[in-house]
């Protein structure tokens, strides 16, 4: 897969039929994002998407998927989530 703008716009829109359950889960095309957001400018990690593919990988639990995850999560990605966590 090419890192492109128009495989993050695919990749957002997959995590969110995922989440609503219109999409079969698959792991490696969440973590494909999660590398995309390693590698993409500030302001361009959605959040929500973020926490949508984090909540995912924990219902596959007891496999491995939200280590995995977790892994790729940048500290700026923590930090907005510890944020958001604290908002609400």
């Amino acid at each position: 897969m090419q890192y492109s703008v128009d495989s993050l716009d695919s990749l957002e829109k997959l995590v969110d039929e995922q989440a609503a359950g219109g999409a079969c889960y698959s792991l490696d095309k969440n973590l494909a994002l999660l590398r995309f957001y390693q590698m993409a400018p500030h302001g361009s990690t959605k959040p929500q998407a973020v926490c949508k593919l984090l909540a995912l990988a924990l219902m596959r639990l007891p496999h491995p998927d939200f280590k995995a995850c977790t892994h790729l999560l940048t500290e700026k990605m923590q930090v907005v989530a510890a944020a958001r966590s604290d908002d609400g």
